[in-house]
């Protein structure tokens, strides 16, 4: 990744480099690698108290290393390299798609899968979009997580979500649920209750894994629950692309995180819900760096929404709309 080796010489120009983004996943791999396997956890990397000779926790988390990576950071950006995350899911990409594939006959050539496929790729974005979950979280939803609650008179209107395990609670313990409403009907295309009801009822999934295989005719795996395939985040992104140049859109831009920086975006911008109440809603852990944040909801990667004239204009109004995005 750096312009020098590990001697401090200059690597031969011809060597391709490896971004800073590469850099940062090998440094998270190797603090994985001392904390969880070796035992020793985020304890600084320092001499012992009782012996200056013998160091003691991860050497991750060096002075060393804090120092060299922002360092990295500079030479890289100033080589010219951009650092971009991946382009945001919006609601109007949500509602372009879900137009363009409710007004599709299904034997039409343009219509490169069948309903089943579309069904599980409206439930595993909206799913993400809304709980703001990772792809690798959504893969491992089972039917059992997912209990639907009723209203006064008797009929299912919000559904309740319990993940096993996350990212920051690899044990399962403090996850909170995610009630699941049912929105109105012009944000069908961004309700994971309706998506939901209408995956369950087509794939006929009664346990075991939510998100199965669905094969080239359209059929969803029944295998039992302990050889159910599961979709591989590789393999779901390949499809999302696909529907994403159903409607004329580059997608190349969007990676694995499109749905989660796409929630994060929606409720900070769109709905207007402070940063506390979404990293609460979100699970992120309270020693979580609060910039990762900030880099969901301000990306070069997505469309510019301020108008630069009106900033400082007495007379704009500021005051949106939740469902348009209009001002007064």
């Amino acid at each position: 990744c750096d312009t020098l080796d590990c001697e401090g010489q200059p690597v031969p120009k011809d060597r391709i480099l490896s971004t800073y983004g590469t850099a940062a996943k090998i440094r998270a791999a190797l603090s994985y690698k001392w904390g969880r396997v070796k035992g020793v956890g985020k304890r600084l990397w320092g001499p012992s108290p009782s012996d200056a000779s013998n160091m003691l926790g991860n050497p991750i988390m060096s002075e060393e290393v804090a120092d060299y990576m922002p360092s990295l950071r500079r030479r890289k950006v100033a080589a010219g390299e951009i650092s971009r995350s991946s382009r945001a899911m919006t609601q109007e990409i949500f509602l372009a798609r879900y137009n363009y594939f409710t007004g599709l006959a299904q034997n039409s050539p343009d219509c490169w899968c069948g309903p089943t496929q579309y069904l599980q790729i409206q439930c595993f974005d909206t799913l993400g979009f809304q709980c703001l979950l990772r792809s690798a979280e959504i893969l491992r939803i089972r039917m059992e997580d997912i209990e639907f609650l009723y209203d006064s008179h008797g009929k299912p209107n919000r559904a309740s979500l319990t993940l096993r395990t996350r990212k920051t609670s690899p044990y399962g313990e403090g996850i909170k649920p995610f009630i699941i409403w049912r929105l109105p009907p012009h944000e069908a295309h961004l309700c994971p209750f309706r998506a939901l009801c209408y995956w369950i009822h087509a794939s006929r999934i009664t346990s075991g894994y939510l998100f199965r295989n669905v094969n080239k005719w359209d059929q969803v795996s029944r295998l039992d629950k302990h050889m159910v395939i599961l979709q591989t985040s590789r393999r779901y992104l390949e499809i999302l692309r696909h529907t994403l140049l159903d409607i004329k859109i580059d997608p190349t831009e969007f990676g694995t995180h499109l749905l989660r920086r796409g929630g994060v975006y929606y409720f900070y911008i769109v709905k207007g819900y402070n940063i506390q109440e979404i990293c609460l809603w979100g699970g992120w852990s309270t020693d979580y760096n609060i910039s990762s944040v900030w880099r969901y909801i301000v990306s070069i990667m997505d469309d510019e929404k301020l108008n630069r004239v009106d900033f400082l204009n007495p007379d704009y109004s500021r005051n949106r709309c939740f469902s348009c995005g209009r001002t007064n």
